[in-house]
């Protein structure tokens, strides 16, 4: 489907940014924190380049907000922009994409369909151009929420996989959950679709290589999912394998050749498993965390996976304040020197490489329940 961006001219949302200088608050040599500039749960995250921006979500009297809180960690600046409508349960995702092959160059973050706080869902997708600072607005094929986002650098194509058209108090119908996977080709501007081998929504994406990885998820009517669809861009051809264990509201993360899908709500609530796909050799080799969580934040950052927030409802009902780290060097997780001040679920995270960050690499997870404006930063340094 071509959705026709256009730049929006209206005043209204002409994206004039109110930027300002935050120098970082020093918490220690390894932790610093910001604030948003409003309170809010159920919101988005996405990086791409120096940007780290955590838009939209629900403020804590029920509306939809469309702010969008901007950090620049090449200049340790603030901005604050607006979504071109407010709602929450977000796809979000960023792309660098520079490539000989493509011809072509261009960063972009990306916060697609979602759900307003009356219920209604929305096909919206709000693109952020790093380069200009600029936005677009495109349009998924149709309109749900809870959807998995993931770009290919290698081919400029973003990915928008399954989702929720409706929901009831028993998610009894299938027919409330989306197979739909809505491909942008980024640099053409031009879109199409495919399906996934069973519709789902709160699944995870990654990429490895040439992989396209759309793991997990639930299935009203049905319950917890353990498929995951692998996507070859190079073959065009589809497969399926399995997690080790069925769960959805798991978080996934993109590592180079390695996919990992971690924890999320199934087994006895929450699972500490995360399962990896590497592609190199097509295998999945399971890993364990030291606590399970879900509706959490999961972020890379040079090279390794920053996870935080979540919720651990049994055995005793505790928010994890633990910092866990993923190490595809040995295979494992590794506890930080640092734990979030805010235990939180429903926060987003975003992740800045020491590429462009005059303070280093860092991890910054912000929002969630309890409402709060903070940000937490993990440096590289405390991983």
């Amino acid at each position: 489907m071509k959705a026709g961006a256009y730049l929006l001219a209206t005043a209204a949302w002409l994206q004039c940014f109110l930027t300002f200088s935050l120098p970082l608050s020093k918490k220690s040599d390894t932790s610093y924190a910001f604030d948003l500039s409003v309170a809010r749960t159920q919101l988005s995250a996405a990086s791409v380049d120096s940007f780290a921006l955590f838009a939209g979500g629900y403020t804590a009297d029920g509306h939809d907000s469309t702010v969008v809180d901007i950090y620049d960690a090449k200049k340790s600046t603030w901005s604050v922009a607006s979504l071109s409508t407010g709602r929450g349960v977000m796809a979000s995702a960023g792309i660098s994409i520079s490539s000989t092959k493509l011809s072509a160059a261009r960063s972009i973050a990306v916060f697609a369909g979602g759900k307003h706080s009356k219920g209604n869902r929305t096909s919206t997708v709000d693109v952020f151009d790093a380069g200009s600072g600029t936005w677009i607005v495109e349009h998924l094929s149709d309109a749900r929420s809870m959807i998995a986002a993931v770009g290919s650098p290698r081919t400029g194509k973003m990915y928008f996989a399954g989702g929720e058209y409706a929901e009831n108090s028993k998610n009894q119908s299938t027919k409330q959950c989306s197979d739909i996977v809505d491909v942008w080709d980024v640099l053409s501007d031009t879109w199409s679709t495919m399906k996934l081998s069973q519709p789902r929504k709160k699944l995870g994406a990654a990429v490895a290589g040439s992989k396209l990885i759309f793991a997990g998820g639930y299935l009203s009517g049905l319950g917890n999912v353990d498929t995951a669809d692998i996507y070859d861009e190079d073959t065009g051809e589809w497969t399926v394998a399995h997690l080790s264990v069925p769960r959805f509201r798991l978080e996934a993360a993109s590592l180079g050749p390695l996919a990992l899908f971690i924890s999320g709500q199934g087994c006895d609530w929450t699972c500490a498993t995360a399962d990896v796909y590497d592609s190199r050799t097509n295998r999945w080799s399971v890993t364990n965390m030291s606590h399970g969580r879900y509706e959490f934040s999961a972020v890379v950052v040079d090279g390794v996976v920053v996870v935080a927030g979540g919720k651990q409802p049994r055995p005793k009902g505790i928010n994890p304040n633990l910092i866990e780290v993923f190490d595809p060097a040995t295979m494992t997780w590794h506890n930080s020197s640092m734990v979030l001040e805010t235990p939180r679920y429903f926060l987003a995270g975003a992740g800045i490489s020491a590429d462009y960050s005059a303070q280093g690499g860092m991890a910054l997870f912000g929002g969630g329940i309890p409402f709060n404006t903070s940000v937490e930063v993990v440096m590289h340094n405390a991983v």
